[in-house]
């Protein structure tokens, strides 16, 4: 927490699945990460994120390399991940599953021509009551904070650029930014409001409890970002700016945003909304660069991930060493940098490099 708050802490601080969108590592990734690390595989996975199928880390391998976070989010055992070959979810959206066991979307309630303001006054949006557990939720990070110091993470509802694209379609979605926008300004409010309602309930129940509220909405392309800063301000940032304001007001905890790619013109924007901190830092992304965006933001936005997949999937384990060194030396001054890889571990990246990255960074501090 020293470090979101730009104070120099005793030591960098380590994310390794705080966040089962995207700080985390693949199910069957993990399992042959534990058999690496000889602990075998006697207690039941978890599944922390089912359309990522990531898995919930556990505290043994927490205190094997002092991670110092912790994901608040309810997980379930893998015996209840079924699994289906397709499935649709609350929202009336198709998914596939790939041959990794991921989910990508196949149709949605708006796709097509049925993106029209008819179908959203039409459409039965879910209730927010109806997307979360809060049972679950309570029963996970109330039992957390019995028995942990660690910083706790809760992963809030996904984003509304993300969400509305699901439902639209991406390349509807894309098209409507310049043919529809009456329709694309009515999607996003519903989505905005539906993530505040949501956020309310889910901050009645952990808000005092829980340290950051984390949630995903990518904005950035390899070469760029995905839309014009002009276009972002005009539809993103002043939805963002409420949602952030809603956890702020209902709560004393930090705010993280995780949005991949190329995002430096949008810096400004982020800093407007009153984000604590920004994940993944995608170094491979134009414009990326970390020290460039130590330089730029450092002392207002924290900057959570910068190890690269690159490295982790083709490097060797020294190189991995290097590059954690490399990254404490350049970001870790002054506060405002957690360590973490910029994405989901997934089954290319070998072990060895993996635990590389994570004794790395435990012996820096």
């Amino acid at each position: 927490m020293a470090a979101l708050d730009h104070r120099e802490p005793d030591r960098v601080p380590v994310d390794f699945g705080g966040y089962p969108g995207a700080t985390s590592i693949n199910v069957e990734a993990y399992r042959t990460f534990k058999a690496y690390l000889g602990l075998g595989v006697e207690k039941e996975l978890r599944v922390a994120n089912p359309v990522m199928f990531t898995a919930e880390v556990d505290q043994e391998i927490l205190d094997l390399y002092d991670i110092d976070t912790w994901c608040g989010t309810p997980t379930i055992p893998i015996r209840d991940f079924a699994a289906p070959e397709t499935f649709q979810d609350k929202w009336k959206v198709t998914w596939r599953r790939s041959e990794a066991y991921t989910y990508s979307m196949v149709d949605g309630p708006f796709w097509g021509e049925r993106g029209t303001l008819e179908a959203l006054r039409r459409f039965q949006w879910p209730k927010p009551s109806e997307l979360e557990n809060l049972k679950s939720w309570w029963e996970r990070v109330e039992g957390l904070r019995k028995k942990t110091d660690r910083a706790i993470l809760c992963r809030f509802p996904l984003g509304i650029v993300t969400l509305s694209q699901v439902l639209r379609g991406f390349e509807d979605w894309f098209m409507d930014l310049h043919l529809n926008a009456r329709f694309l300004d009515a999607l996003l409010d519903r989505c905005t409001e539906l993530w505040i309602e949501t956020a309310e309930l889910l901050l009645d129940v952990v808000g005092d409890t829980m340290d950051i509220a984390v949630w995903g909405d990518d904005y950035g392309l390899q070469n760029g970002p995905m839309i014009s800063p002009e276009m972002f301000r005009r539809y993103v940032t002043p939805r963002n700016r409420k949602m952030v304001e809603t956890i702020k007001r209902r709560s004393g905890a930090k705010v993280l945003l995780h949005s991949c790619g190329s995002v430096y013109p949008y810096l400004d924007d982020f800093v407007e909304m009153g984000l604590d901190a920004l994940n993944p830092i995608q170094v491979s992304a134009r414009d990326m660069d970390p020290v460039r965006l130590k330089s730029r933001i450092g002392n207002r936005i924290a900057l959570w991930g910068s190890i690269g997949m690159d490295e982790l999937v083709k490097g060797s384990p020294e190189q991995v060493r290097e590059l954690v060194k490399r990254r404490i030396g350049e970001l870790g001054k002054d506060g405002g940098f957690v360590v973490a890889a910029t994405h989901n571990i997934l089954s290319d990246v070998p072990p060895r490099n993996l635990a590389a990255m994570l004794e790395t960074a435990r012996e820096s501090r």
